[in-house]
């Protein structure tokens, strides 16, 4: 909700004049103030902006953009060609969970550049995403999110099948590359996460033991996510934190793989 001027609870509303022309100033004050750093890479719009208000159980999203598509796909190409005009060195991608909404993009948001999938769908890999955006959108596909924690319910830290998951997924990404056996709309994979998220731990303590017990059920190699475990860098015990650093197996194949 931050910049559009909505309440927590009732979350960004995008038949909302008045939070639209917010979050449009707040955008523009953005690109005008980073549009030149060398850091630079692209505009990410929105994160999970699609996702349903009760998906999993958790309203995440903050936003009704899922109930009012149209709304908000007319508002992304607005920002799009925005954004295009303050700085047309970078371009513009949809920051999406999964491949919800595409329909409404390709119709209303064609100013969009690249379609952006935070996606999870097991260590094989991304199955139909790439021809699903290609049937509907058509435009290259970063995967803004992927990965899978380094924790196993019931047997503890787990950096094997942390490691097969990644290798499935990175494989999947460089076959879809253009120029390559599949789909050819891949441009390349974010992994999540590069450190655990202790963070994530609202009891306060920081001395408590990292969190071992599933926080939902997801497609990883014992069937749940373990939230503070996604990093492919650990710190340890956590009596160090936030400086040690411990380098799991999953980082050195991406580094031996760069």
């Amino acid at each position: 909700t931050l910049g559009s001027g909505a309440s927590w609870e009732k979350g960004t509303d995008y038949t909302d004049r008045e939070q639209l022309n917010s979050m449009k100033e707040t955008v523009r004050a953005k690109v005008l103030d980073l549009k030149d750093e060398p850091f630079l890479l692209m505009w990410v719009l929105g994160n999970e902006n699609n996702m349903e208000p009760d998906y999993m159980g958790v309203n995440a999203t903050r936003t009704n953009a899922s109930q009012h598509p149209k709304a908000y796909a007319m508002f992304l190409e607005e920002i799009a060609q925005m954004i295009h005009e303050l700085d047309p060195d970078h371009p513009v991608i949809i920051g999406n969970i999964e491949t919800g909404l595409l329909e409404y993009y390709q119709q209303f948001s064609p100013a969009i550049d690249i379609v952006g999938v935070n996606s999870y769908r097991g260590e094989s890999g991304f199955g139909s995403l790439w021809e699903d955006v290609k049937n509907k959108i058509d435009r290259p596909v970063l995967i803004t999110e992927y990965g899978c924690d380094a924790y196993f319910h019931g047997k503890g830290e787990d950096e094997e099948s942390q490691l097969r998951y990644h290798q499935g997924n990175f494989r999947d990404i460089i076959f879809n590359q253009a120029g390559g056996p599949g789909a050819g709309n891949s441009i390349g994979g974010i992994i999540f996460a590069y450190l655990d998220e202790w963070w994530k731990d609202t009891r306060g303590d920081p001395y408590d033991v990292q969190q071992t017990e599933p926080t939902f059920p997801f497609p990883f190699p014992d069937g749940f996510a373990h939230e503070e475990w996604f990093g492919i860098v650990s710190q340890g015990s956590g009596r160090n934190s936030p400086f040690e650093r411990r380098l799991r197996k999953t980082y050195f194949y991406y580094k031996e793989n760069q």
